[in-house]
């Protein structure tokens, strides 16, 4: 079987909700691709950003936004968290 297909594999098997909100976070993603990659931020600056748009999910929820606003928030905690995730990458394939 061919690493495509594997992934592909993969993708099938996601959960519904999740590949919902995969999408809302790689659109999310893609409206900041004029910004700087993540890459070049330092760990201080995400997990800053990461508190600060958990701040902002919780005003929304206390402001009752729609349901499309706090799913959009929910995804830019999400991207922040992956952001932090992937500077941890290398590290992570080389203990497999």
């Amino acid at each position: 079987m061919s690493e495509a297909n594997v992934v592909l594999d993969r993708v099938v098997m996601f959960r519904p909700e999740l590949v919902k909100f995969m999408v809302v976070c790689e659109a999310k993603l893609r409206e900041n691709d004029h910004k700087n990659h993540w890459s070049g931020e330092t760990m201080e600056y995400l997990h800053r950003r990461l508190y600060d748009e958990f701040g902002e999910l919780k005003r929304a929820i206390k402001a009752k936004k729609p349901a499309t606003d706090i799913f959009r928030e929910c995804a830019d905690i999400a991207n922040f968290a992956m952001m932090i995730a992937d500077s941890y990458d290398s590290d992570i394939e080389d203990e497999t």
